[in-house]
């Protein structure tokens, strides 16, 4: 988030690649923190126009969240 706000995108957009593989990996594919880091990922590719990308992620995102919360009204899934 700090990366982003100093418009500095390419390198929020690494980190938060990197952090999504440590997190897959630690944690499994359905968490509920690779859903949000998925959709900063989509944040970043907005930031930056890209939004078909950005839907991408935000999909994925959702897609986790719906998968990792037994409750359809979840916050987190408010938020995708």
């Amino acid at each position: 988030a700090v990366l982003m706000g100093q418009g500095d995108y390419d390198t929020a957009l690494e980190h938060y690649k990197l952090g999504l593989a440590i997190k897959i990996k630690a944690a499994g594919y359905y968490h509920a923190d690779v859903a949000r880091t998925f959709n900063s990922i989509g944040e970043v590719h907005r930031a930056l126009n890209q939004y078909d990308k950005a839907l991408e992620y935000y999909r994925k995102s959702l897609d986790v969240s719906k998968k990792v919360s037994a409750d359809e009204f979840h916050p987190d899934i408010a938020a995708s």
